[in-house]
C-alpha cells in the first residue's frame, strides 16, 4: 500500500505541476481581465463627461445664437422696446427652456421682456456688468430669475441701438430644463450620478433624484476639487461619505465662465461588474481543471498504475514461490508492456530452471537413498558373515571378540534402517534408533539381559547421518559395556537413556544404569571398546563424563547438535 502511495502522490503533483501554467495563464488574465475591465470603465465615464460637456456647450452655442439673431432685428437697433416685448415673448414659446428673455439698457433698467415685467434694475447683477465691461457674449453662474424666481443661468450680450447707447440683451436658462436638453438616457442605472455646478461649486443639475440635491446648494466639497483637472476628462476614485467612487470630471470654460461636469459611480458597482464576468471564467476554468484532472488521474490509474500495482502482486507471488504465475498484457505496447512481456519471461525461465532442479534433486536423492540402501544391505551381509564367523569358531575369546564385532555392524546397519523407516535422506530421528538398538542388544545379550528393561526418554533429537553414524557406536558401547559387566545372569535392572537440552546448541547424552557400578578393570581389560568411545566423541566435538557409585554408573556424553 505504502509503495502505491508514493505512485498516486508522484502522479498528482505530475499533474498539478501540468495544470499550474494554465492556472497561472488564468489569474494573469483575469487579473488582466479585471484591470480592462474598470479601465473600460474609465474610458466610459470619460466618454459620459466629454458628452455632457458637449451638451453643455452646445446649450451656451444656441444661447449666443440666439442673442445674436435678437441683436440683429430692427426692434433692437430702433430701440422699439414694445416690438421688442411682443418678438420676446414669441421666441419663449418657440424656446420653452428659457425662464425669461429681456433686455436692459446701459443702466440696468429692464426695457423688454418676455414675461411683461419690465422696469426693475439689473445693475446689482454681476453678469449684467461683466457684459458691458467685455463687450461680448457673456455667461454667468446660478442665478434665480429675478422675473420668474426660476434657477437659471443668465446668458447676456450686450448690443449697440441706433443713438449709439447699448442694449443688453439676456436669456435666462431654465435649470429645470436640463432634464430634457441632456441625454440622461445615456446614464446607466447603476448608481451613476451625472452633476453639473459652476465655479462657486453651486449645483446647475443632479441626476440622483434626491431631494437634497436640489439646483443652487454648494455640491460636496469632494467634487468642487475636481473642478481644477482641466478641461480634458480625467477619472480618478474619491471617497464621499466613506464610500469610495471612480469619478470622471471635465471643466467647460466659456463665455467668461467655468461649467464643471462630473460623472461618478460607486467603486463596488465597477468591482462588481468587472468581477461577474471573471468570477464565470474562474468558474469555467475551475471545472475544466478539476474535469482535466480527474481525467488525467483516471488515465494515468488505466495505463500505468493498475497495470504497475498488477505487475508488483505478480512478482510478489513469483517471490512467495508462485512461479505459474503471469502478468496479462495490454493492449496498448508501450515500455510497461515490453516490461510486462520481460516479466513473464523471467518467470517462464525461473520456472523451467526450477522445474529442472528439481528432476535433478529428485534424482539425486534417489541415487543417494539407493546408495544408502545397498549400504545397509552390504553391513547386513558382513553382520551375518560375522555371525556365521561366531557360531563356528571355537575358541571362547574368539567368540565373544565376534560378538562385540556382530554388535557394532549391527548398530551402523540400524541406523541406515532407521534412516529408510523414520527419517528423511539426511537426517536420523534418535530415540526411534535407540529404541530399536537397546531391543536388539538386550536379544544379543539375552542370557544375561532377559530380566534388564532399557527405555529411551528425553527430548527427540535429529542428527546428520554423518553425526548419527559415531554417536551410535558411541551408544552401542556404552549399552553393551552395562549388559555385559553390569548385571550378571538373571539379574534384573534398567538401562536409561535420555537426551536432554544443554542450550547454546549444545546436547547431552545420559545412560544410566542400575547394575553394580563401574568398574575401573573393566575399562583397562576392553581397551579397545573405550579408546573407540573416546576416538568417536572426539570426533563429535563433544566430551565425556563418567560417574562411578555403588547403586549404579551414568556416562553422559555432551556434543554439538550441529
Amino acid at each position: 500500500m505504502q509503495k502505491n502511495l508514493r505512485i498516486w502522490t508522484k502522479i498528482f503533483f505530475i499533474v498539478l505541476i501540468a495544470l499550474v501554467p494554465t492556472l497561472v495563464i488564468t489569474v494573469y488574465s483575469v487579473t488582466s481581465a479585471r484591470y480592462a475591465s474598470i479601465s473600460k470603465k474609465e474610458q466610459f465615464l470619460d466618454n459620459l463627461c466629454e458628452g455632457f460637456i458637449n451638451e453643455q456647450r452646445l446649450i451656451c452655442r444656441s444661447a449666443k445664437e440666439l442673442l445674436q439673431a435678437v441683436s440683429q432685428t430692427r426692434a433692437v437697433g430702433r430701440a422699439d422696446y414694445a416690438t421688442l416685448d411682443v418678438y420676446f415673448k414669441s421666441l419663449m414659446k418657440i424656446y420653452p427652456d428659457y425662464a425669461v428673455l429681456l433686455a436692459a439698457d446701459e443702466a440696468g433698467s429692464v426695457v423688454a421682456s418676455g414675461v411683461g415685467k419690465t422696469g426693475y434694475s439689473l445693475s446689482d447683477r454681476e453678469y449684467f456688468s461683466d457684459a458691458l465691461r467685455r463687450r461680448e457674449f457673456t455667461a454667468s453662474s446660478f442665478l434665480y430669475s429675478k422675473s420668474t424666481g426660476a434657477p437659471s443661468i443668465i446668458y447676456s450680450l450686450p448690443a449697440e441701438i441706433a443713438s449709439g447707447a447699448s442694449l443688453v440683451l439676456i436669456a435666462a436658462y431654465d435649470l429645470s430644463y436640463y432634464n430634457t436638453e441632456l441625454s440622461l438616457q445615456r446614464i446607466p442605472d447603476d448608481g451613476t450620478i451625472l452633476e453639473i455646478f459652476d465655479a462657486h461649486g453651486r449645483r446647475l443639475f443632479s441626476s440622483s433624484g434626491m431631494n437634497s440635491d436640489k439646483p443652487g446648494d454648494f455640491v460636496l466639497s469632494e467634487l468642487q476639487a475636481l473642478s481644477s483637472i482641466g478641461e480634458r476628462a480625467e477619472t480618478r476614485t474619491i471617497q464621499i461619505g466613506g464610500e469610495k467612487y471612480l469619478a470622471s470630471s471635465q471643466t467647460l470654460s466659456d463665455s467668461g465662465q467655468k461649467f464643471t461636469v462630473t460623472v461618478r459611480i460607486p467603486y463596488d458597482v465597477v468591482l462588481y461588474e468587472a468581477g461577474v464576468p471573471i468570477a464565470r471564467v474562474l468558474i469555467l476554468m475551475l471545472f475544466a481543471c478539476i474535469a482535466a484532472f480527474a481525467v488525467c488521474i483516471q488515465m494515468a490509474r488505466r495505463l500505468f498504475v493498475d497495470r504497475i500495482i498488477r505487475l508488483t502482486e505478480f512478482s510478489k507471488s513469483l517471490a512467495d514461490g508462485d512461479l505459474a504465475v503471469r502478468s496479462g498484457m495490454n493492449r496498448a505496447h508501450d515500455e510497461i508492456t515490453d516490461l510486462m512481456i520481460a516479466f513473464n519471461r523471467m518467470a517462464a525461465s525461473l520456472e523451467d530452471r526450477t522445474r529442472d532442479s528439481e528432476r535433478i534433486l529428485e534424482e539425486k536423492e534417489n541415487l543417494l537413498l539407493e546408495l544408502k540402501k545397498r549400504v545397509a544391505d552390504n553391513l547386513q551381509l558382513l553382520s551375518s558373515i560375522v555371525h556365521l564367523q561366531q557360531i563356528h569358531a571355537t575358541d571362547e575369546p574368539v567368540k565373544k571378540a565376534l560378538q562385540t564385532t556382530h554388535s557394532r555392524i549391527m548398530a551402523l546397519s540400524m541406523v541406515y534402517e532407521t534412516l529408510f523407516r523414520f527419517s528423511d535422506v539426511e537426517s536420523i530421528v534418535m530415540q526411534e534408533y535407540c529404541t530399536g538398538l537397546c531391543d536388539y542388544l538386550v536379544s544379543l545379550y539375552s542370557e544375561i539381559g532377559s530380566k534388564v528393561q532399557c527405555s529411551v526418554s528425553g527430548i527427540d533429537i535429529s542428527l546428520s547421518i554423518e553425526r548419527a553414524l559415531p554417536l551410535a557406536l558411541v551408544i552401542n558401547e556404552l549399552v553393551s559395556n552395562s549388559l555385559l559387566h553390569a548385571f550378571g545372569i538373571g539379574d534384573e535392572g534398567f538401562i536409561d537413556i535420555e537426551f536432554l537440552d544443554a542450550a547454546q546448541g549444545m546436547a547431552v547424552l545420559s545412560i544410566i544404569d542400575n547394575g553394580r557400578g563401574f568398574d575401573e578393570s573393566v575399562r583397562k581389560g576392553d581397551s579397545l571398546g573405550y579408546e573407540m568411545i573416546e576416538a568417536l566423541v572426539s570426533q563429535l566435538n563433544g566430551s565425556l563424563l563418567i560417574d562411578r557409585c555403588d547403586s549404579g554408573s551414568r556416562v553422559r556424553v555432551f556434543f554439538p547438535l550441529a
